[in-house]
């Protein structure tokens, strides 16, 4: 298991990933206890540092260090480090919870090949966060935009106004799709509700809402239910008679909240 751990801690450090014993567990494909082991015996090693973050409660969370990538700590990324900021922390922390929990199937760019494909498309670093990108089945590109949970109810239209800015290069392609990712709970509510404003309920949300009014509906027998829902249901079955075509079809309709 050791051999495995060491491979979990490096490729943490290739993608500037914060993992938790619910991640190992699933990048080892074993229990939560057995992964919290072997993660207390990396870090043993020299191979993680041990980070606590607010909300979390107990919830242990561990950084790759420079051994892990194999690096010098001299030279190493400031990710790699002790002592990033908690954004920094955060956004590692939400960027391992997509790779080893929400699509681990998915084919994922390290930060040295993220900032190549930057340069290509002349897509702003300097001064930006660090994304998490990965190739899809048909060689289009995912985009995941992380953010800290205490950001993510600050102006969230803003949030996906700017990101939309920086990677428009890229998504004018027409392969390449963004994504919200923060934690699960209010602050993926937050931003579910700006994205809202930005891509509305698809085709076949409305088409599954009427279907449910219906139903309740049909079990009313007063006839009160019908007038109480007459409004909404009309409106739902004029987005359900017709799929419009999305206003952004590059931007996700769906926040990526993270469990820890």
């Amino acid at each position: 298991m050791l051999s495995n751990i060491r491979d979990h801690a490096a490729r943490c450090a290739a993608l500037h990933s914060v993992t938790t014993p619910a991640y190992a567990a699933a990048a080892l494909n074993c229990a939560r206890d057995d992964a919290l082991s072997e993660l207390r015996t990396a870090a043993s090693l020299g191979l993680f540092r041990r980070l606590l973050l607010p909300g979390l409660g107990n919830t242990p969370c561990f950084q790759p260090t420079a051994k892990a990538g194999g690096l010098d700590a001299r030279q190493a990324p400031k990710f790699l480090r002790a002592g990033i900021s908690e954004s920094s922390r955060w956004r590692g922390l939400l960027r391992g919870g997509v790779v080893f929990m929400h699509n681990p199937s998915l084919v994922w760019l390290t930060i040295e090949a993220t900032l190549l494909l930057c340069e290509q498309y002349a897509i702003p670093s300097k001064g930006h966060t660090e994304p998490l990108i990965a190739r899809d089945s048909s060689g289009g590109y995912e985009v995941y935009v992380l953010v800290p949970p205490e950001e993510a109810g600050k102006s969230p239209g803003a949030i996906i106004g700017n990101a939309a800015a920086r990677w428009l290069p890229l998504l004018e392609k027409g392969a390449t799709h963004l994504h919200l990712v923060t934690l699960a709970g209010c602050a993926a509510g937050a931003l579910q509700s700006a994205l809202s404003q930005f891509v509305p309920a698809s085709h076949e949300d409305a088409v599954s809402e009427l279907a449910q009014l219906d139903a309740r509906i049909a079990a009313d027998g007063t006839g009160a239910m019908r007038v109480q829902l007459a409004h909404r249901r009309a409106e739902l079955a004029a987005a359900s008679a017709v799929a419009p075509m999305p206003a952004f079809p590059w931007l996700s309709n769906k926040v990526v909240g993270v469990q820890v």
